[in-house]
C-alpha cells in the first residue's frame, strides 16, 4: 500500500527549515558552544496545506544548530568522502541504499578512517543502543523532536498515521511485535542512525547528547568490509525507541527483526536524505 501523500511532503517541508540551519562542524572533540548570535532564518507565518505553495517568509525564528558527524570534516568535505549515496527502495523494499556512506583509504594526512570519531549531528535523545548486531553492527539512534523547531512550520507538518506492512522481500520475515512507540502520535521526531561503530556506544536509552558530542569511533562491525560511517535519517511518531534490532542472521530473534522492519520497511519512518543537512546555506 503506497505511503499517504501527505507524509511524502514532508521532506520538501523539511529541506526549507534545514537548509537554512546548517552551520559548520566543529573541528575538536569536546562538545561546542553556541555562538553568542545564534544564526537566525526565515520561516514562513502562515500555515501550509498540501495544495498550496510555501508563503512568503516574514518573521525570524531560530534553527537548531546542525554539526558534521566526523570530528575535522566540515560540511563541504563530507560530499567529497561519500561513497555510498542514498538511494531509497520502493516502499516495503529492503534493497537500495537507505542512507549514506562516509569513507576513504586516504585523506589529507589520514591514512585511515579507523577510530575516527564520529559525532552527534542534532542534539537529541539516545533511542537505540545495539551492541554488534547484523546488519547495523555497534549502532546508535539519536531522536531530535521537532517540537524543537519553529511553531509556525510544525503546525502545517502533517502527522505519521501507520501504514499497513509492505509484503516484504522473499528475504525478509517480518513478524509480530510489540512497537515501543505510538504509531498514531501527531507529534513529530527526526532520527539520526549511525551504524558499524568500532565499539558499542557508551550511553543508554533516553539519555541526552549534544550536538557535536561524540559518540564513537568509525569502525566496520555488523555488514560491512570496510571501515565507514553509515547515517540514517528518518521522519516518525516522537517517543520511539528501539531496545534491540537484528535481521538477515540466523540468531535473529523474532523481536529484533520485528523492529528492523518498523525502522526499515514499514512506512512509519520515513527516510530523507541526510546530506540535506549539510548543504550550505543559500
Amino acid at each position: 500500500m503506497p505511503i499517504r501523500t501527505a507524509i511524502w511532503l514532508f521532506p520538501f517541508l523539511f529541506l526549507i527549515v534545514f537548509i537554512a540551519g546548517c552551520t559548520k562542524a566543529p573541528e575538536v572533540e569536546t562538545t561546542p558552544t553556541l555562538p553568542a548570535q545564534p544564526t537566525s532564518t526565515l520561516i514562513p507565518s502562515a500555515s501550509v496545506t498540501a495544495t498550496q505553495s510555501p508563503v512568503t517568509p516574514t518573521t525570524f525564528e531560530i534553527t537548531p544548530q546542525v554539526c558534521s558527524p566526523l570530528q575535522g570534516f566540515d560540511f563541504q568535505e563530507l560530499a567529497g568522502i561519500v561513497t555510498e549515496p542514498f538511494n531509497p527502495p520502493l516502499p516495503g523494499r529492503d534493497d537500495g541504499h537507505q542512507g549514506v556512506d562516509f569513507s576513504f583509504w586516504t585523506y589529507k594526512n589520514f591514512t585511515t578512517m579507523k577510530g575516527l570519531p564520529v559525532q552527534a549531528v542534532l542534539r537529541g535523545k539516545v533511542a537505540a543502543i545495539i551492541r554488534d548486531r547484523y546488519p547495523y553492527g555497534n549502532m546508535v539512534i539519536i531522536e531530535s523532536s521537532l517540537s524543537s523547531f519553529p511553531s509556525a512550520w510544525i503546525s502545517a507538518t502533517p502527522s505519521p498515521t501507520r501504514e499497513p506492512l509492505q509484503t516484504p522481500v522473499p528475504a525478509l520475515t517480518c513478524p509480530a511485535g510489540k512497537d515501543e512507540f505510538d504509531a498514531t502520535s501527531p507529534e513529530l521526531s527526526l532520527y539520526l542512525l549511525y551504524a558499524h561503530l568500532d565499539q558499542p556506544v557508551n550511553r543508554k536509552l533516553g539519555d541526552m547528547v549534544t550536538c557535536g558530542q561524540v559518540l564513537g569511533g568509525v569502525g566496520t562491525t555488523g555488514n560491512s568490509v570496510n571501515y565507514h560511517l553509515h547515517l540514517e535519517m528518518r521522519v516518525g511518531p516522537s517517543g520511539a525507541t528501539f531496545p534491540v534490532m537484528a535481521h538477515y542472521w540466523n540468531d535473529a530473534t523474532s523481536e529484533e527483526m520485528h523492529n528492523y522492519c518498523m525502522w526499515r520497511v514499514s512506512g512509519i519512518f520515513q527516510m530523507l536524505n541526510p546530506m540535506l543537512l549539510f548543504q550550505p546555506s543559500p
